[in-house]
């Protein structure tokens, strides 16, 4: 898996890199139906200089797969806690793409079924 970092008002240490590629990990058990070289990641970590309080650290992941993105963002008081909340709206919106994408497969097979049992309706 490729991972990318880009930064704005904010120094990438390699501690903050290793959590966030730990954190990257989990985008590769939910794509896992791809091969690991196809799977790339993009992290841009923020922070805003126009606020001293509050959420101010935002983390934006994008995880590219194939033809398929996924895209989340998180907004935190830490940088930590922002990237969390992006690592669980990634995985959530990729579970999600995935279970759909197995729905609409059975329906497509119950319908191949229902006609080849009864015939084409009109």
């Amino acid at each position: 898996m490729n991972i990318s970092f880009k930064t704005h008002n904010l120094e990438l240490t390699g501690e903050l890199r290793t959590y966030a590629e730990e954190k990257a990990s989990a985008v590769r058990k939910v794509l896992g139906h791809h091969a690991e070289d196809d799977i790339s990641c993009e992290i841009v970590l923020s922070k805003d200089d126009k606020h001293a309080t509050g959420l101010v650290f935002r983390a934006d992941i994008s995880a590219y797969a194939g033809a398929e993105k996924v895209h989340a963002v998180g907004h935190g008081e830490s940088i930590k806690a922002a990237i969390d909340i992006a690592k669980d709206e990634l995985v959530r919106r990729a579970s999600h793409d995935k279970s759909k994408r197995i729905t609409l497969i059975r329906r497509g097979r119950a319908k191949v079924k229902e006609w080849l049992r009864f015939g084409v309706a009109e």
